[in-house]
């Protein structure tokens, strides 16, 4: 073949590979190719990079449209990959504005020590401003002097961002940041992190349209007082997601009933509430001047607290979660899940499963567990108890057999335990002294812990083939006592074993176990935790 030709044979060959295919019928078609564009716009939108405002997220979607002609026709026809605008990069802004046609767009700048903001600004003033209806998101991590730049560039359009601007300090520090989202360029949301703010008193900055408020790791000097926060939030009437930590001015003397003049405040459609201060104090009185409805998750910082009722109003009217976990319906159901890192009450009544939760100190658990008396009340509706972390694996919350008694003693309508790690051997030894020969199988039923249980789910491995024969022993045993006092044996166990033991092994625990329990199960893992872990904290994203 002459060398003329083998060079134009192998482009054609090329460019159809890259292009599509040609009038050549005999060119393979990449399988990429072969697929709808609206399937190929989704695949483009799950290789983006998954923070939503990152530089990676302009560059990527840049590259996927450089690969082939039919790639950069899937793209742009997917306006939604080109709704991400960098301020640092004027002229792609303007493509992208372009590009993303009538698809709501996002701003975002986080300047280098080399940018000129007064420059950029004044190059995006021209192309943005025919966009700022679209923009439904502005991130910024700036100092607040350049922020105050960026945010009068949508003065005209969106009003209120130039009184929220007018309340930031002309603080030139860097590492604040502000997130604010719009809808029909209103305040939709707005997220404080690090910030100085003056304008606490200004309801105006804060308005009624305002449905999600994130104030974290404000700048001492200029945190809000309890009064401020109150009024606050008594000028946002639909505001669904609330979150302060480390954002309040406390007193340097604050005893119960500083602030009992305070009016209470009305939030009927708040999902979601955190708190987190370093005043217990505090936190019972913001929380006692809150009237929110029963569905919405409550989630407290405890750290450094030994007994969960210090962060707990002494009047739970009003906090109507509280209320729904006591609840003693044979319908309604509690799980109590226990981590080395928190405690959650999840109510499973409702389809929005509210919750409680608490992230404690791991070195405070077990005080806080041994505690567990003074919370009773909200335990009282528990039927559920989940002591495992959320990917199946053995988590060592540190429990003794005392105060297991303690727990169990505050858990009457308990149904169902899962268990694993340390733990499983607490609450063996625990149950075992059941069957101590001091006892007999006469045993009064108010003398038998968990007398509602019907499930038991026990996920640990043992590599000590005989460590595992004395817990299954033991646990046989007190489920023994416990069948003959109750006269009914448990509805159904659990055990995770190793896959080492032999087939005549298993079976023989199996024989053993069933005559105490109506239904048994011995697996090797690979199973999903019976009770469904919803983690120890909030699975939203309130804070950017």
């Amino acid at each position: 073949m002459p060398r003329d030709q083998h060079h134009s044979q192998t482009s054609s060959t090329s460019s159809a590979l890259l292009f599509g295919p040609d009038d050549r019928t005999d060119v393979p078609i990449p399988p990429i190719d072969r697929l709808p564009s609206e399937l190929l716009s989704i695949i483009f939108a799950l290789t983006l990079d998954g923070n939503s405002f990152s530089p990676e997220h302009i560059f990527r979607a840049i590259a996927l449209s450089h690969v082939s002609r039919y790639w950069r026709q899937a793209s742009l026809d997917a306006s939604t990959l080109w709704t991400l605008v960098d301020l640092r990069y004027p002229t792609i802004g303007r493509e992208f504005c372009a590009r993303s046609r009538s698809s709501p767009i996002r701003v975002t700048f986080t300047p280098t020590c080399r940018n000129d903001v007064r420059a950029f600004s004044a190059q995006a003033e021209h192309w943005l401003s025919a966009h700022m209806q679209r923009v439904e998101s502005i991130y910024l991590f700036a100092s607040q002097s350049m922020m105050r730049t960026v945010l009068a560039l949508f003065g005209t359009a969106i009003p209120q961002l130039l009184d929220l601007a007018s309340g930031l300090h002309s603080s030139t520090r860097g590492g604040p940041s502000l997130l604010v989202e719009l809808r029909s360029a209103r305040l939709h949301r707005i997220c404080f992190d690090d910030i100085s703010f003056n304008g606490w008193n200004r309801r105006v900055s804060f308005p009624a349209s305002l449905r999600k408020l994130t104030l974290s790791r404000l700048y001492t000097s200029f945190c809000p007082s309890v009064p401020d926060v109150l009024s606050i939030l008594n000028s946002c009437p639909i505001l669904e997601e609330f979150a302060l930590v480390s954002a309040l001015r406390e007193p340097p003397h604050v005893i119960d009933g500083t602030f009992v003049d305070l009016p209470v405040v009305e939030l009927p459609h708040l999902k979601l509430l955190e708190l987190g201060t370093r005043s217990r104090v505090i936190m019972t009185q913001i929380l006692s001047h809150l009237s929110i409805p029963a569905t919405t998750t409550i989630f407290l910082h405890s750290h450094g607290v030994t007994d969960l009722s210090a962060v707990i109003p002494a009047d739970l009217s009003r906090l109507r979660i509280f209320s729904l976990l006591q609840y003693r319906s044979m319908s309604f159901h509690v799980t109590l899940q226990i981590s080395t890192n928190g405690l959650a009450l999840i109510n499973h009544a409702d389809p929005a499963r509210a919750s409680v939760r608490f992230a404690v100190s791991p070195e405070a658990l077990p005080q806080i567990l041994e505690n567990a008396a003074s919370i009773s009340y909200i335990l009282s509706g528990v039927t559920a108890l989940q002591i495992v972390a959320p990917n199946g694996s053995t988590p060592s919350v540190p429990l003794t057999p005392l105060t297991c008694k303690r727990l169990f003693a505050c858990l009457p309508r308990l149904m169902s335990i899962e268990v694993g790690g340390s733990a499983t051997e607490s609450l063996v030894s625990f149950l075992q002294t059941l069957s101590d020969p001091t006892v007999s199988s006469s045993t009064p039923r108010d003398r038998i812990p968990c007398r509602r249980l019907q499930t038991m789910r026990i996920l640990d491995r043992w590599r000590d083939g005989r460590h595992l024969y004395q817990h299954l022993l033991a646990l046989e045993q007190c489920l023994t006592v416990r069948a003959s006092a109750l006269n009914a044996p448990l509805a159904s166990l659990d055990f995770e074993i190793l896959q080492e033991f032999t087939r005549e092994t298993v079976s023989s625990f199996r024989t053993r176990l069933r005559t105490v329990t109506k239904r048994v199960r011995l697996f090797n893992g690979g199973v999903a935790p019976l009770l469904a872990n919803t983690g120890t904290y909030p699975q939203c994203s309130m804070r950017q």
